[in-house]
């Protein structure tokens, strides 16, 4: 298991710890009111690679990927 890197992994972690399957522009919209798009993604794909969100195709628009937090407990990396 990994360890985010910064807080805003952990923003991530907290605000869609119990909202399964929404979309990775969700996630980005809401990394964006604190850092910049490209910032945004790199942070997101730092989750998928640590195993704490998983990633999957819409069922509906393959093209839309959506994304679920797998690690509910982030309290323990505060």
């Amino acid at each position: 298991m990994s360890v985010p890197k910064s807080i805003h992994h952990l923003r991530i972690l907290k605000e869609f710890s119990n909202k399964p399957n929404k979309k990775m522009s969700d996630y980005e919209r809401h990394l964006m009111t604190h850092v910049s798009l490209p910032t945004a993604r790199k942070i997101i794909k730092d989750l998928i690679n640590a195993d704490l969100v998983s990633c999957e195709a819409s069922n509906n628009d393959k093209r839309m990927k959506l994304l679920t937090v797998k690690e509910t407990d982030y309290d323990k990396y505060i």
